[in-house]
């Protein structure tokens, strides 16, 4: 079985120079809290994949700490930035087939398109900072995964862990 985790980056900062917004202060709080949602859910995340982008950088980096995972498992895909859905399963199917769990940290729409297009029942909004984690239980293999092959095992939102 395969499991993929789909997030958001953090809330960020306004910006004209898109690839250099940083996370907000919003961002930098709830970003950690949805790591520990995370860790509370025993996952075995092998690689966490993002963009280059300031602001998704960072939250891999914030996630990581959260899930005990040392920063060498983090690699940035310059093509997670403005990726179509055609994009993300490209780099989906070609992950190693060595990993079960793997988490990728990109940007709307693509995040939101790409969850839709591998479950059977959409996801409506991925606001900023949020996960879906989804299964693949018919494959072993990430070249198999293809649409409505995942079942979602759970979405979550910053809004479920802002106090």
């Amino acid at each position: 079985m395969k499991q993929l985790l789909i997030a958001r980056h953090g809330y960020a900062e306004s910006g004209s120079d898109d690839k250099q917004r940083p996370l907000s202060t919003r961002g930098l709080k709830t970003v950690p809290l949805m790591g520990e949602f995370l860790c509370r859910q025993n996952l075995n995340v092998e690689a966490i994949i993002c963009s280059p982008a300031v602001r998704t950088l960072s939250t891999a980096h914030l996630l990581s700490q959260k899930l005990g995972l040392p920063t060498e498992l983090i690699s940035e895909c310059a093509s997670l930035y403005h990726a179509t859905v055609d994009d993300l399963l490209t780099i989906i199917q070609q992950l190693n087939e060595e990993w079960s769990t793997v988490l990728f940290v990109g940007h709307n729409p693509s995040v939101t398109h790409t969850t839709n297009y591998l479950l059977t029942n959409p996801v409506h909004h991925f606001s900023p900072g949020s996960v879906a984690a989804l299964e693949f239980t018919t494959t072993d293999r990430w070249f198999e995964i293809n649409a409505h092959s995942g079942q979602l095992k759970f979405f979550a939102s910053p809004n479920h862990f802002e106090k």
